[in-house]
């Protein structure tokens, strides 16, 4: 009885207790806050505090997935499907798979192959991709005829080839047009027409009245220009310069008619000549003084069996002037005929001739062989002093060489038997 009376005792004291602590204190908690942030998988947290520093906390429950899904369609060889993407975490799966379509195959035509592409004999493509797949053929080739084209005297010639199957074509083996040839005859030896008709110029060369030379400017085939001089008698002599000289004609080859018997003085100069051409039996008797100086072109030449006289300066500065072969009737060379020929290596004196003006082969820097067909009766003077003459033997062919470009070059030469 004591005991129960003391429980008693005891809960209303505990009682009282509770309710004293009721009547002094009511909690005023603040906002929720989260601790842990909920995951489309977890759950997270939240609490609140009081003023006296009681806690409540409560869960947040998981957010869970959401799906973002994209169908992939099927192709012919790729089965088709759909993707689930989760936009909150990335989370994703792949479902509903559709098997691959296969190819929707066509067939086409054969196609004969040409003579630059292959044909093929059977060819099946997909409507629905790039498939392809055929029996090749390879292509035939070209199968050309060729045709030649002669040239002319003013066009090209040319090899044209011609596909028989497809009619390709295209030109090769281009041949220079021939240009015209008046050497022989006043009409061309190649396409007849007359050099009157040709000419693009005709000079009048006439020494004298009794004399009919006339010089016909001819085009050649590469935009030149030839000449030839024809008709009968002596040419006119000119002044310093040749009538050609600053006319705008590049000269190049110059030609001189049969029945020619002199070229004047100057006639050639300063014209670039690359050569000179004279008949087999030419008249020619003379080569006048100048009458192709400075023809820095010209590399050889064959003076004609006729000729007697060659003037002074009438080869000087040809510097190419490689090859001479002088005139077998040849009496006299001129003062400074060969003058600076430097390209000159060997000449041939012939017998007939009997005397060599002053420097006519000065300048001759490579002269080595000078052959004089008679080595006898050989003299030399200056103009100054015409007494003082020095006799020469001529038999050593370097020697002599050395007498007509250095030691006796600015001497007056004449043989005499006397």
């Amino acid at each position: 009885m004591k005991k129960q009376i003391l429980v008693i005792i005891l809960l209303a004291i505990l009682v009282g207790s509770c309710l004293a602590l009721t009547a002094c204190h009511s909690c005023e908690f603040g906002e929720w806050e989260v601790t842990k942030q909920p995951t489309c998988t977890q759950d997270g947290s939240k609490e609140r505090v009081c003023e006296c520093g009681e806690k409540e906390t409560e869960v947040v429950t998981a957010t869970g997935h959401s799906y973002a899904a994209v169908v992939t369609d099927p192709t012919c060889l790729e089965q088709g499907y759909t993707t689930h993407t989760c936009a909150t975490c990335g989370d994703v799966y792949v479902d509903a798979y559709i098997n691959a379509l296969g190819h929707d195959t066509v067939e086409h035509d054969a196609q004969a192959p040409t003579c630059t592409n292959v044909g093929w004999s059977e060819y099946i493509t997909c409507s629905r991709c790039s498939y392809t797949t055929y029996q090749e053929i390879s292509a035939i080739g070209h199968s050309y005829e060729s045709v030649l084209t002669t040239p002319t005297c003013t066009q090209k010639g040319f090899t044209t080839h011609t596909c028989s199957v497809c009619g390709d074509t295209y030109t090769d083996a281009q041949v220079d047009a021939t240009g015209h040839n008046f050497q022989e005859a006043d009409s061309c030896a190649y396409c007849q027409e007359n050099i009157v008709d040709v000419a693009i110029e005709v000079y009048d060369m006439s020494k004298t009245t009794t004399d009919s030379v006339k010089g016909y400017i001819i085009v050649r085939s590469d935009k030149k220009h030839d000449i030839y001089v024809k008709g009968v008698g002596a040419m006119k002599d000119y002044g310093v310069n040749s009538p050609f000289w600053n006319s705008g004609y590049s000269l190049v080859d110059v030609y001189i008619g049969n029945d020619i018997t002199s070229i004047g003085n100057n006639a050639f100069n300063d014209c670039g000549n690359a050569t000179v051409t004279f008949q087999q039996d030419s008249k020619l008797y003379s080569i006048g003084d100048g009458a192709f100086e400075s023809s820095s072109k010209l590399k050889s030449i064959i003076i004609p069996n006729s000729v007697v006289l060659i003037g002074s300066h009438a080869f000087f500065d040809c510097t190419q002037l490689g090859n001479v072969t002088l005139s077998s009737s040849l009496q006299s060379i001129g003062v400074s005929a060969f003058d600076n020929c430097y390209s000159l290596a060997s000449i041939t004196i012939p017998s007939s001739v009997v005397f060599i003006g002053e420097d006519a082969f000065l300048g001759c820097s490579n002269l080595t062989s000078a052959v004089f067909e008679d080595v006898n009766f050989w003299y030399v003077f200056k103009a100054a002093d015409e007494t003082n003459v020095t006799n020469l033997i001529l038999t050593d062919l370097e020697q002599n060489a050395t007498y007509l470009k250095t030691t006796y070059s600015n001497y007056y030469w004449y043989r005499s038997n006397q």
